[in-house]
Order: structure tokens, then C-alpha cells, then sequence
């Protein structure tokens, strides 16, 4: 499946006996590789007391899980194996913690401004692409700033300030700024390519 980041998130989570978990809250990422390794699911109260996940108050319950305990991510994200098998990464408090156990947390670069190699800043993450049958993050969408990248020379009208960029040139996602492995003027002629049409399930 390939689809934007924010249609995956919240998708129901279910185990392989048909039980109900709750839903898709955040996924993990290799900061080098753009690998997906895990995914956090928010569980309902009623399967983190079954669990034994302490329910505090003004947070939610949840659970970290590898990527290979997925079967299936579609509709649904449904797991290949049964509920009891959380209980194998919830003995680990780094499982249950908000924090990834490792990789950085997707929900966190979203909003974040992006800078090119020489330090220009030409937007922020609206989005992303995701190929969940590679588990791996195509591209990123950005809410550009459009006057900044007219000033930069970009030769083509943008019909949308929504504007695609392969992952291969994202150098970190850090704590205040996605960096990019490339120059300002580079990214622009990046962004002047047409684009191929891409199917988004």
C-alpha cells in the first residue's frame, strides 16, 4: 500500500483473533536508511488493563511493535498474531513508553521547518509518502514557501504550495528541523521537474 501518512494514521489495529486493540497512533523511522521499524498502537483501556499497561491519567495507553508483527495494512492494521503476543513487548517499559524504543517518532517532523545544505529554509512538513509493503518512506510534502522558492528561481508556476521531495534528500530529522543533503538552488531544480502521476491508495 501506498498512501500519505495521515491516512494511515488512527486505522483501526486488530489482532489476528479478530480482537479489537485500538488504532494506529505513530510509526518509527531509521534516520539513515528511512526505514520504517516500528509502529506504536494506541490501545483502548479495556486491552491495556487486559495487557497489564498502567492507564495514568492525561495519557493514553500504548505499545510499540516491530514491523514484522504486521500481517496486513490496509483497512485495517491487522497483526499475525494474537492479542496474548503484546504482552511480550509490554514486560519492556520501553515498549509502553511514548518514545520509540528505537528510530525517530513520525508524528514529530510533521509541521517541522525544512533547511537546505546552505541553510535556507523553504517550508515545513505537511505530509508524507509511505510504501508499507516495503516499509520504507518514499517522499516528503511540504507546505513550501512559495515566495522564498520564486526568489531562488524555480522557472514553473507551482499550481499548489504542496510540493514533493524524494527522501533520498533528506539528510536528519532532528528535534527542531528536517535538514536536507542538498543546496537551495539544487532543491529548486529538483522541485522544476514535472512529476510523475502517482497513485495514492
Amino acid at each position: 500500500m501506498i498512501g500519505n501518512l495521515k491516512q494511515i494514521l488512527n486505522k483501526r489495529a486488530v489482532a489476528l483473533d479478530g480482537k479489537y486493540l485500538g488504532k494506529l497512533e505513530d510509526l518509527s523511522i531509521d534516520d539513515e536508511t528511512k526505514d520504517i521499524k516500528m509502529l506504536r498502537i494506541e490501545l483502548q483501556k479495556k486491552v491495556a488493563k487486559e495487557l497489564g499497561v498502567e492507564v495514568k491519567l492525561l495519557s493514553t495507553p500504548g505499545v510499540w511493535i516491530s514491523r514484522g508483527d504486521v500481517k496486513a495494512l490496509e483497512d485495517v492494521l491487522l497483526l499475525n498474531s494474537e492479542v496474548s503476543h503484546l504482552k511480550n513487548y509490554v514486560d519492556e517499559e520501553r515498549y509502553t513508553a511514548e518514545t520509540p524504543p528505537m528510530g525517530v517518532a513520525v508524528k514529530q517532523f510533521l509541521q517541522k521547518e525544512v533547511v537546505t545544505e546552505d541553510g535556507i529554509i523553504i517550508g515545513e512538513v505537511a505530509d508524507a509518502v509511505l510504501d508499507t509493503k516495503r516499509w520504507v518512506i518514499i517522499s516528503l510534502t511540504l507546505k513550501a514557501d512559495r515566495k522564498k522558492l520564486e526568489e531562488l528561481g524555480l522557472s514553473r508556476t507551482l499550481s499548489s504550495s504542496r510540493v514533493d521531495i524524494d527522501a533520498k534528500y533528506v539528510e536528519s530529522f532532528g528535534e527542531r528541523y528536517v535538514t536536507l543533503n542538498r543546496d537551495s538552488k539544487r532543491i529548486v531544480r529538483v522541485m522544476a521537474r514535472p512529476k510523475p502521476t502517482q497513485v495514492r491508495k
